[in-house]
């Protein structure tokens, strides 16, 4: 049974973190593209019946695998989807802090102006 965990890290963080489970993803489909090659050439080699039995177990193995490393892949999508979303609303909230402060100021300067005329 697969269960999903959480952790936190800081926001800057999340790129490394994304980075890591790719790399784990990485080697994980070079040992399976290892593991295909050794059922080809078994397939190609075929002196007995075990050496289909073995073709078929791994295949069966690498398939799981390839499944566990699709879900890993879709934890990454997930998380640097989330991470842009948050970026996207960070920015604009900064943006409308920005423009906050520099209405004030505006307004500070415009205040300032009609008290030096009076």
């Amino acid at each position: 049974m697969k269960v999903k965990i959480a952790y936190t890290v800081d926001d800057n963080q999340v790129p490394n973190e994304v980075a890591k489970f790719l790399t784990d993803v990485k080697q994980q489909l070079h040992e399976n593209g290892e593991e295909i090659n050794k059922i080809i050439y078994k397939l190609r080699n075929v002196s007995e019946i075990s050496d289909l039995n073995y073709c078929l177990e791994n295949l069966h193995i690498v398939r799981t695998n390839l499944t566990d490393a699709d879900l890993k892949l879709a934890d990454c999508v997930d998380i640097v989807g989330s991470y842009g979303t948050y970026l996207v609303g960070n920015n604009e909230e900064q943006e409308s802090i920005v423009d906050t402060v520099e209405n004030n100021d505006e307004g500070e300067a415009k205040n300032d102006n009609i008290d030096e005329n009076e």
